[in-house]
């Protein structure tokens, strides 16, 4: 007896992004991105001194708002880069995860 190589496979321990995704918006998730980087912005004003982190924080958010200007990402309706999105959930995943990211990476600060 022999078995189909798809039996020899251990299902995935990993939980399916599309599931933990769902729901969720790529303007969402931008917009937490950067009330995440304003409120580091704040924090590092008050108790930094120099100021150094909190221009390059600054700068970041300029970055950000041109990054998703230009990507649609805040646009409305068809123009938005969730509606032009809608048909290609792994690049919808793959461009959550990276806003994850730097939600993560933000929110240390």
């Amino acid at each position: 007896m022999s078995s189909s190589p798809s039996e020899c496979i251990a299902p995935s321990s990993e939980p399916d992004p599309t599931e933990t995704l769902a729901g969720v918006t790529i303007a969402s998730r931008a917009e937490e991105c950067r009330d995440s980087m304003f409120k580091s912005t704040d924090f590092l004003h008050k108790y930094e001194d120099g100021g150094t982190r909190s221009a390059k924080m600054r700068d970041l958010i300029g970055r950000f708002n041109i990054w998703a200007s230009n990507m649609g990402v805040f646009a409305a309706f068809h123009a938005s880069l969730d509606y032009r999105l809608r048909d290609l959930e792994e690049a919808k995943v793959l461009m959550l995860e990276h806003l994850d990211s730097m939600l993560n990476l933000t929110s240390r600060w």
